[in-house]
């Protein structure tokens, strides 16, 4: 109901003039006064909203203040979001300070560049302007093109590589239009040819199909170094058209693409284009082919000849039109120092790069929308303030999902974004390490209530000051890696005043005989708060890893392999070492005692950079099942431990990780305070 329909309410059922005598009328009138100056000053926004739509069927042409065409087809919404940004963008000059709205209708929207917004484009405090759906419609915002000229193969040289059984099966179909020819994806250059249908990403064929060859021998000649594997027969890929390799070449921690230079199936030997591995060739590390023509078997195979610009399908269905899109726009939404915007309610699907690139700005806000079939990240973020995802829904991601930059760390200046109350998963799905789901850089950023799983890496990361990550629920993460963890920093020891609490992180395991870890504070970070989290079957709980002063108190961990280790880093000399880590502190160069005064370890910090790890507590913890405490210190007494208490006994903990503090020693019953695992992941409890 609007402002005018309030009015008229209540304003019946106000004495009317003629009811009574003078004293009732000057009641009557100043009641009525009343009424409306509250009614205006209750509901401004909704007396001042003014609203662009946009519609599949509508026009550029006309003013988008319809939401359908009008009976004469001379007016109705407009038919793209950038006409209707504009529209709002002219719409603020002629009626300044009012609330602006955006609606889109139903229907996928198929941009052939990204939707641009700027300073200009912004809205009021506490009024921004709002680009949403209409009336619970669902829009899409899509980077995808449908493929339509499939055809049957022809060429006799690509049927004889394809496999027997689908040689008549594969279709293929000419992708002149796409920007893109080859492979080209590393951490770096995120770019990749990829095909969906019906919202889920199709396969590029690979060999073996789920499985990795090991390096068995790492040759290297003034020209070349040659990878040696062991495998019996791969002479089905002496004719391969467009070869790459993917793998975990020198580190089980980084992942990269290589394009095949020449492979000798005879030797089982292979070399690659540069550039080269980044971290080299190591013997018993692993790797696979992709892009195998010879291996499209199933039905979602597929791959690409980047030379003849041709893709080759195995189709799922085989009715006449197949419904197979690729990403061809880079980004579907940039925004340029643009303030007090708001997205709700869209679904955005394949970018060729990061669905969201936001550059400088403050209160942009996503919510309840959805991230799906990226070919990278779902939203980049840099040099924000009070930027906001909560209440969305991040699937099938070639990379990470939210990655924020915010905050002046000089000057300890928070940035106060929040990513809060989401859903991640399967993500990391091309660049399969260091694109976690969530990752803040800075400070003051707030991680809550978001649920974490299916994929091959980190869940959270984090680096900077005064960061909160709290009530999440992590699982099923770095299958395919190890040495990382669930949770992760690393840096150096300035990254002081972060806090992670109330999280719920259980079934991490790494690949082979490689840990993963629930909570891994890695590379010096110092000073971390880390309590009432529940780790529940991890390989290993918490790691901290060459910090210092980090605080480790009432969690529980449940039948993890190893529930805290605590190891000494030194790569290099004492003297080199302690140089390095003194470099970090530049950062408050001129702010000491700012740094200093917020806190009270930094001086604890600075004096012990020669001897990490120190001072690290350990403190009212409860351990159900295997390990407690491993470390690689040789002088054990700078790991402070009070009151941990270990137990084989099961009875400890419910279903729900209760504890029965009856069964703890008496010091520990008062000093253990409950950990409600319920609140942990989307908002509302499991």
């Amino acid at each position: 109901m609007g402002f005018t329909g309030y009015c008229n309410i209540i304003l019946c059922i106000l004495p009317h003039e003629r009811q009574g005598g003078i004293m009732t009328r000057n009641i009557s009138l100043i009641c009525r006064v009343l009424v409306v100056v509250t009614l205006l000053w209750y509901y401004p926004a909704q007396a001042q909203i003014n609203v662009i739509y946009v519609s599949l069927h509508g026009n550029d042409a006309w003013s988008g203040l319809l939401p359908d065409v009008n009976n004469a087809k001379s007016d109705g919404p407009v038919a793209s979001l950038q006409k209707a940004i504009g529209a709002v963008r002219n719409m603020k000059i002629t009626k300044p300070n009012q609330q602006y709205r955006i609606e889109m209708r139903e229907g996928i929207y198929y941009l052939n560049q990204p939707v641009l917004i700027y300073k200009e484009d912004s809205g009021l405090e506490n009024n921004p302007v709002v680009i949403t759906s209409y009336r619970g419609e669902k829009p899409v915002i899509s980077g995808g093109v449908e493929i339509t000229n499939f055809q049957a193969v022809k060429n006799d040289e690509i049927k004889r590589l394809l496999p027997e059984g689908s040689r008549d099966k594969v279709l293929q179909a000419k992708i002149d239009r796409f920007p893109y020819y080859r492979l080209e994806l590393n951490n770096k250059d995120e770019r990749f040819f990829e095909l969906f249908y019906k919202g889920e990403p199709l396969h590029l064929s690979r060999y073996p199909r789920n499985a990795f060859l090991e390096i068995a021998d790492v040759r290297t000649t003034p020209k070349d170094t040659n990878i040696i594997f062991s495998e019996p027969d791969v002479a089905f890929l002496a004719n391969e058209k467009d070869l790459y390799c993917h793998g975990y070449w020198g580190q089980v921690w980084y992942d990269d693409y290589q394009k095949v230079k020449y492979i000798d199936v005879a030797a089982r030997s292979v070399s690659f284009l540069p550039p080269q591995s980044r971290y080299g060739y190591v013997k018993e590390q692993r790797f696979y082919f992709t892009n195998v023509l010879s291996k499209i078997s199933e039905p979602g195979d597929y791959a690409f000849d980047g030379a003849a610009k041709t893709v080759y399908v195995y189709p799922k269905e085989t009715d006449a039109s197949y419904h197979i899109t690729a990403p061809v726009v880079t980004n579907l939404m940039k925004f340029s120092d643009a303030s007090w915007v708001e997205v709700k309610g869209i679904i955005f699907e394949e970018s060729v790069s990061h669905s969201v690139v936001i550059s400088k700005g403050s209160h942009v806000a996503f919510d309840s929308c959805t991230f799906r079939n990226m070919s990278a990240e779902a939203i980049q973020a840099y040099d924000v303030s009070y930027f906001t995802a909560k209440n969305s829904f991040f699937e099938n991601l070639g990379a990470g999902g939210v990655e924020i930059h915010g905050g002046d760390r000089a000057h300890l200046v928070s940035a106060h974004n929040v990513i809060d109350n989401n859903e991640f998963h399967d993500f990391s799905r091309l660049i399969r390490t260091h694109s976690p789901a969530i990752q803040v850089i800075g400070v003051g950023a707030l991680v809550s209530h978001n649920v974490i799983y299916n994929a091959s890496y980190t869940g959270i990361y984090f680096e900077g000051n005064d960061n909160i990550i709290e009530y999440n629920e992590l699982y099923n993460l770095g299958f395919e890696t190890g040495i990382g963890g669930a949770i992760y920093t690393w840096g150096n020891q300035t990254f002081l005043g972060n806090e992670i609490r109330y999280n719920y992180i259980h079934d991490v395991h790494g690949h082979g005989g490689y840990s993963f870890r629930g909570i891994h504070v890695d590379g010096f970070v110092s000073g971390v708060s880390i309590h009432h989290n529940i780790l529940s079957s991890c390989q290993q709980g918490i790691l901290i890893e060459g910090g210092s002063y980090n605080t480790i108190e009432n969690n529980l961990f449940y039948q993890c392999d190893r529930a805290v280790t605590v190891e000494q880093v030194f790569n290099k000399s004492h003297e080199e070492q302690a140089n390095s880590l003194r470099s970090h502190f530049k950062v408050f160069t001129g702010n000491e005692a700012l740094w200093k005064n917020k806190y009270p370890l930094m001086g604890n910090v600075i004096s012990d950079t020669s001897y990490l790890p120190v001072g690290n507590v350990f403190k009212h913890n409860i351990v159900v099942g295997k390990k407690w405490l491993d470390t690689t210190a040789k002088d054990t007494s700078i790991i402070l431990q009070n009151e941990n208490y270990v137990s084989e006994d099961n009875r400890i903990v419910d279903k729900q990780f209760r504890v029965n503090t009856s069964l703890l020693p008496s010091g520990l019953q008062s000093a253990f305070t409950p950990i409600d695992f319920l609140k942990a992941g989307h908002r509302g409890g499991k």
